[in-house]
């Protein structure tokens, strides 16, 4: 490249002004540092003896707010410096802590003397009260830490005692409730049998008291607890179905009805097919005291528009021979009677049921205690909804555990802690 006067005189400018430009490069770098660390002097003793710090060591130290220094190599050999001897005692400013030692906490100081930085011993220094604060410091801080961290996990440790202690009581009442299935059903079918009758006898009696003195008799013999005619198949054919429960001391031998059918205007109709209007039924038994009989009847009447079976009178026939009728109007009242005490049948359907309705419930509980049990060792390292609702708190400590551990460990490489 050509210079021209115009150009060497812009050079001749840069150069003077970097010239006078360098030597405050120390103090702003000193100024960058202050923004990390507060400042303060010591005195130095006579004769004391600064050592310089390199370039290298400014530039990658101090230019990242640092405030610590490792003036030896990875072989723990002291670095070879230049030194400077200072003729009498000076106020030196401090803006920083070194570590001429392998140990990890400070044992120099960094000092200003001349607008350049200097590294000096704690021997030449009259009163180092800071220094020995400033290592308190850090001690107390990395100190705390670990306290914190301690604490953390006792807490943990004791919140996953009481968690597994809670989990191993729930498997132990599984374990124990599949060992004494049939008991356990039993308490429960009695517990609710019991509460159950005690509710339909109550509703009974209300129901009883109401009724006529012949409504009552009738009452005494049976239930009605179904009366329905189904609706016309493809050929106007009703199926007629009746259920009823004995409420006498004496088994069923037979039991025939007789009845009317009308339509949904209340007019009686007649079989289409048969060309009749009065319908009848017989149900053989035994059908022995709080037991079930009845049956259906198919195609009873043959007619479209045929709504309701009205049965006008029951007669019974019992083993030991005797009879027993029920009129058209208790009938009618029979069909609203509320259930007694369950049957053995109910009964029979009301344990099946418990039972079922046990196992699915121990099967479920045995599954969400055993994953329980399983994640309890290491809950933070699971994602699933039912384990994380459950160690909510746990998780949140063991992360706030994991993090402290983390930040120790920082705290370790970056200050040498041993």
């Amino acid at each position: 490249m050509f210079f021209t006067p115009y150009h060497m005189k812009r050079f001749l400018l840069a150069m003077a002004c970097a010239v006078l430009y360098f030597p405050s490069v120390f103090g702003q770098v000193e100024e960058a540092y202050l923004k990390a660390e507060e400042m303060y002097y010591v005195q130095s003793k006579p004769k004391a003896v600064l050592y310089d710090l390199t370039s290298e060591e400014i530039r990658t130290r101090l230019a990242y707010h640092r405030t610590i220094y490792t003036h030896a190599t990875q072989n723990n050999k002291p670095v070879s410096r230049s030194t400077k001897k200072m003729a009498k005692p000076a106020s030196l400013k401090v803006i920083g802590y070194g570590q001429d030692s392998p140990k990890w906490l400070f044992d120099t100081y960094l000092v200003v003397y001349d607008d350049k930085i200097y590294i000096l011993e704690p021997g030449y220094v009259e009163d180092n009260s800071g220094l020995e604060a400033r290592n308190r410091a850090m001690q107390d801080y990395y100190t705390g830490m670990k306290d914190s961290l301690a604490t953390l996990k006792a807490s943990y440790d004791r919140e996953m005692e009481v968690k597994r202690a809670e989990i191993q009581a729930h498997l132990d009442q599984i374990k124990y409730a599949e060992a004494n299935f049939d008991a356990v059903c039993d308490s429960i079918v009695n517990a609710k049998v019991a509460q159950e009758n005690a509710i339909r006898v109550k509703v009974y009696n209300a129901w009883y008291s109401k009724q006529t003195a012949s409504t009552q008799r009738a009452a005494k013999l049976l239930a009605i607890t179904q009366s329905y005619l189904d609706k016309p198949n493809s050929a106007g054919g009703c199926d007629y179905y009746l259920r009823y429960v004995n409420h006498s001391k004496k088994t069923i031998k037979y039991l025939t009805w007789y009845g009317s059918v009308y339509n949904a205007v209340n007019d009686r109709v007649s079989c289409a097919v048969r060309r009749i209007g009065t319908f009848s039924g017989k149900d053989t038994g035994p059908v022995a005291q709080g037991e079930s009989g009845g049956g259906y009847w198919d195609c009873i009447i043959y007619n479209y528009s045929a709504k309701e079976m009205r049965l006008s009178s029951i007669s019974i026939i019992y083993m030991d021979g005797s009879t027993a009728s029920i009129a058209g109007a208790d009938i009618r009242a029979l069909a609203d009677q509320p259930l007694g005490e369950l049957s053995d049948a109910e009964l029979a359907n009301f344990r099946r049921g418990c039972e079922d309705s046990k196992r699915r419930s121990i099967n479920d509980d045995k599954a969400k205690w055993l994953k329980r049990s399983t994640y309890a060792k290491y809950p933070a390292e699971h994602n699933e909804r039912g384990v994380n609702d459950y160690f909510f708190l746990e998780i949140i400590h063991a992360k706030q555990i994991k993090e402290m551990e983390e930040k120790i460990k920082q705290y370790e490489v970056a200050n040498h802690a041993k």
